[in-house]
């Protein structure tokens, strides 16, 4: 693939096009502005969505960064220590992540692809399977080993958030059908 630079406007905008397709061309900067503006305009509406990407990337890069993170205070991480380690963990929660980033980024974006609410329906289930599974482990560790309730509220609260998520994806989907 041969990658081209061009002036316009005093600005300079990339774009590529491939040797094997000649007529196969896009300008990167106008997908880049496209998808900041569909960003921009839908961003009020879908507000928890974009919220529930902080602590999924920043549990899994902690989760990543951090091997001995369940061993540090068993009481707390045992539970979860048990169903699966540090690595799993993190694997999943930025399989969240990156598929809610997808969705959100398409939403809006492009008018004609109809799919955009299922998958964010399906982020939004996969985040509260994965916030459920982990508040369920917290939740244990403070029944039978006497760590703290404010995980679990915490994992519950974004449990509740996804959930809602959930909710409003549905119902765009419902609209969509009308």
């Amino acid at each position: 693939m041969a990658l081209e630079f061009e002036q316009r406007d005093h600005r300079s905008i990339s774009t590529a096009t491939t040797t094997d397709h000649p007529t196969m061309e896009w300008d990167v900067g106008m997908i880049v502005v496209r998808m900041a503006t569909g960003v921009k305009k839908h961003f009020h509406i879908r507000a928890t969505e974009w919220v529930m990407l902080y602590p999924s990337v920043i549990l899994g890069y902690l989760l990543t960064q951090e091997p001995p993170m369940f061993s540090v205070n068993p009481a707390v991480f045992g539970t979860l220590a048990r169903w699966a380690n540090e690595s799993t963990w993190a694997i999943l929660v930025l399989m969240c992540a990156a598929l809610r980033f997808g969705a959100l980024a398409v939403n809006g974006t492009f008018q004609g692809f109809g799919l955009s609410p299922h998958l964010r329906l399906t982020a939004s289930a996969f985040g509260a399977a994965f916030w459920s599974q982990f508040g369920l482990g917290f939740t244990i560790s403070a029944i039978y080993g006497g760590s703290t309730w404010l995980l679990p509220l915490l994992l519950s609260t974004f449990c509740f958030v996804e959930v809602l998520n959930i909710s409003r994806s549905w119902t765009d989907i419902i609209c969509r059908k009308r």
